[in-house]
């Protein structure tokens, strides 16, 4: 019987310890060093948020998407590009995860770009780049951007009298 109560002690222990590592295993995810962007309203839908660039322990990019303005249920196509958000046709230099209308987030770990070119949190404030985020994936919402925003060396955003920004289409290449 002693040894049951043993037994049983012990492995409460284990797993209380295995519980509290995991806990904290969060906070050693991230370096603590990230950078924000502000996407603005790109159409008449009033959609706006920012995107969050954070450094992984493990070297990596964790892009985290947060749109103000977006319900329902779909999902909406979230891209880096090449260039500013005024260059048409901007090459996509890296696919985001969709951003889901119902939460407005969406989070992308990102070490490529398109070009197989590595992507770090160093490149960032130097990225000739922007971030767009399209309406739908197909039909006509393709064309529609509902939020977009330079980052890195296009880190100002021109803004329209509006409070709109003016973004040329892009490619789905």
């Amino acid at each position: 019987m002693k040894n049951n109560i043993l037994l049983i002690v012990l492995a409460s222990l284990l797993f209380a310890a295995c519980g509290s590592e995991s806990d904290s295993g969060d906070d050693d995810m991230y370096t603590g060093r990230e950078l924000t962007y502000n996407l603005y309203q790109a159409s008449e839908y009033p959609t706006h948020g920012s995107v969050v660039f954070k450094e992984l322990s493990n070297g990596r990019v964790e892009a985290i998407v947060h749109l103000d303005g977006t319900e329902g249920e779909s999902m909406h196509p979230a891209h880096l590009h090449f260039g500013n958000i005024e260059t048409e046709n901007a090459a996509v230099a890296a696919n985001f995860n969709d951003v889901s209308a119902e939460s407005g987030g969406s989070t992308t770990v990102v070490n490529t770009l398109t070009d197989n070119s590595e992507f770090t949190f160093d490149d960032i404030e130097n990225f000739d780049g922007s971030i767009k985020i399209h309406l739908s994936a197909t039909g006509d919402g393709e064309k529609v951007i509902l939020a977009a925003g330079n980052i890195g060396a296009n880190k100002t955003t021109k803004i329209l009298q509006s409070g709109r920004v003016e973004v040329a289409n892009c490619t789905n290449e």
